[in-house]
């Protein structure tokens, strides 16, 4: 089934559309708390929290991540 990428998975930059889980997928991101601080970091004030909210959480998914490793 390919249903297309649901619009709160894509952002645009320079005229080109990313999908973010495409993204780690081509980097090679597998951790979880690593792609989730990616997506903050890269999503940072652009959606309705503010960006400080989203620099917390970005902070809070990597010290999981350390705490992981």
């Amino acid at each position: 089934m390919n249903a297309p990428t649901p619009d709160r998975y894509r952002w645009s930059y320079k005229g080109v559309t990313f999908d973010f889980y495409r993204l780690c997928e081509i980097l090679g991101i597998t951790h979880h708390a690593q792609a989730h601080a990616l997506k903050k970091v890269i999503r940072a004030g652009r959606s309705i929290k503010p960006v400080t909210q989203d620099i917390d959480e970005t902070i809070d998914a990597l010290r999981r991540w350390k705490e992981m490793i």
